[in-house]
């Protein structure tokens, strides 16, 4: 295992599968965004520096200016994403 990794080699080909499986395009770079909202329940204090917009223009920036993709993990309380080709919303996923 790389040390640099915090992902166990053995875990990495079931991981990425997952990946593909929820729509992630393996011939493409993806960038990986735990957006934290304000209102997540379990927090003690509200740091505005902390919380962020749902619709921020990086998600389309990401998907549309660099061809990438964005896949978002959170909470399902998170606020619901509109679709768009190339974001795969894991904060929907109750697992």
């Amino acid at each position: 295992m790389d040390r640099r990794s915090s992902v166990p080699d053995e875990a990495v080909a079931r991981l990425s599968q997952e990946l593909k499986n929820y729509g992630v395009d393996e011939n493409r770079w993806f960038a990986c965004l735990h957006m934290r909202e304000h209102f997540y329940h379990w927090r003690r204090s509200i740091d505005p520096l902390l919380s962020v917009d749902p619709h921020m223009p990086m998600i389309k920036h990401i998907i549309c200016k660099q061809g990438g993709q964005v896949v978002r993990v959170g909470d399902p309380s998170m606020t619901l994403l509109p679709p768009m080709e190339g974001l795969i919303d894991l904060s929907v996923d109750p697992e």
